[in-house]
């Protein structure tokens, strides 16, 4: 693979590179396809993420800043790995951009309008009542003659 990358990184004609890139993609494009599909979970999504991440490899060797490349087969997937990361930073985003549909917006006003506890509230309240009145000692206070006092 280093004759492949010293081939990539050399500035050659335009036609003789781009079979060179076409011929370094057609094998490279099953194993960058397999790592996107085993990082998006997504066939359709994993295949638009190879051609991003080929298209992103064919406009930084066009450039004329990058010279020569060590390791071409690692620089391409930590091209495929970022493609990846900045996709599903994006689905995330997508998901909290989200409006739910106008009935279950409506929905979830309506229960988040309610002004006091619904049964649950309350058993919940009930119980930690009882939890608190359990836990604190009884002490006995001299001023009181012997009477019991909750102690806090």
């Amino acid at each position: 693979m280093g004759v492949m990358a010293d081939r990539l990184g050399a500035s050659l004609d335009t036609q003789a590179s781009t079979r060179e890139f076409g011929t370094w993609m057609a094998s490279e494009q099953k194993r960058i396809f397999l790592l996107c599909r085993r990082l998006l979970q997504d066939v359709e999504e994993a295949d638009s993420a190879t051609q991003d991440a080929f298209l992103k490899a064919w406009q930084a060797l066009n450039r004329t800043e990058l010279k020569e490349l060590e390791d071409a087969s690692r620089w391409l997937t930590r091209i495929a790995v970022n493609t990846c990361l900045d996709r599903l930073r994006s689905r995330r985003w997508q998901f909290w951009r989200k409006r739910p549909n106008p009935q279950d917006e409506q929905t979830i006003l309506e229960l988040a309008a309610t002004a006091g506890p619904d049964a649950l509230d309350q058993v919940f309240a009930a119980e930690i009542a009882q939890r608190l009145e359990n836990r604190a000692p009884k002490v006995e206070s001299p001023a009181a003659g012997g009477v019991h006092i909750e102690a806090l």
